[in-house]
């Protein structure tokens, strides 16, 4: 979504998320020596992987990404996203 912070961080449309790196939860508070810090999401439903990507703005997450062939680290500090919304008549 343009203007998101996937957006800013240079993720693109067709990109596959296959890991996510975390150092806090999504409040921002440091975890715990039982909390994982890396996931795949091989397997993973969606619902599971929005709730480990989602938090609070500002706090850093980096998104494990595929592209073509290509695996690489995108860091991103979480944000709002806006979604336009058409209105007809």
């Amino acid at each position: 979504i343009k203007g998101s912070p996937a957006y800013k961080a240079g993720i693109q449309a067709g990109d596959l998320i296959v890991g996510i790196k975390r150092d806090s939860d999504p409040d921002g508070n440091p975890l715990t020596s039982e909390q994982p810090t890396e996931f795949t999401t091989k397997g993973m439903k969606t619902e599971q992987a929005l709730d480990i990507i989602l938090g609070k703005p500002g706090v850093p997450i980096t998104l494990v990404i595929k592209r073509d062939e290509e695996v690489k680290d995108y860091p991103l500090k979480r944000g709002r996203v806006s979604v336009e919304t058409v209105f007809g008549t």
